[in-house]
C-alpha cells in the first residue's frame, strides 16, 4: 500500500486503529498538503501482494476478526486484478475480477465510475477496502464487506 506519509503532510495524526481497520488515524481540520504526485506509470511500483483481499467472497465475520481467527494486517490494498467487469446491477455499482485465482464480485464507490464504465480506460488495478463492521438486518450478526474504492 502506498503510505500515506508519501503522499500528504498530515497535520496532527493520531493513530485510532480498529481491529477491522488498524491504520486509522483521527486527523485535525488543519488542511492537508500533498508532497507528491505519483505518475500512472508508477502505480505498479505501489502494488500490494496480498494472497488473497482477506479470504473469499465479499465480507470477512467480525465474530472471526475479534477471536484472532483472522488477523486483519491493513484494511486497504492496491492491487492488479485480471478479468475486471465494471456493471451496474440493480442500480447498484459492480466489479467483478479475479484476483490471486480468487473471483471477486463487489460493490464499487468510486466516484468516477459511471466514466470508467462508459469510457473504460483503466489498468486493471484496484484499491479495495474492508468497511466497518456491518450487519444488514440491523442485529448483531456483523461482518466488514469488501468494497472498491478506486478503479485505476
Amino acid at each position: 500500500m502506498i503510505a500515506p506519509s508519501i503522499l500528504t503532510k498530515k497535520p496532527n495524526e493520531n493513530g485510532i486503529p480498529l481491529i477491522s481497520q488498524p491504520e486509522n488515524y483521527l486527523i485535525s481540520h488543519e488542511i492537508w498538503r500533498q508532497r507528491y504526485r505519483i505518475e500512472t506509470n508508477e502505480i505498479r511500483n505501489y502494488l500490494d501482494t496480498p494472497d488473497s483481499l482477506w479470504g473469499t467472497g465479499n465480507r470477512v465475520s467480525y465474530a472471526q476478526i475479534e477471536s484472532n481467527m483472522i488477523d486483519i494486517a491493513q484494511s486497504l490494498y492496491l492491487v492488479q486484478v485480471t478479468d475486471l467487469n465494471l456493471s451496474m446491477v440493480d442500480g447498484r455499482r459492480r466489479a467483478a475480477f479475479s484476483y490471486a485465482g480468487i473471483n471477486y464480485d463487489l460493490p464499487v464507490t468510486d466516484p468516477n465510475f459511471e466514466k470508467q464504465l462508459a469510457e473504460p480506460d483503466n489498468q486493471g488495478v484496484l484499491c479495495v477496502s474492508l468497511g466497518e463492521k456491518y450487519d444488514p438486518a440491523g442485529g448483531n450478526n456483523y461482518s466488514c464487506y469488501k468494497i472498491v474504492a478506486t478503479i485505476l
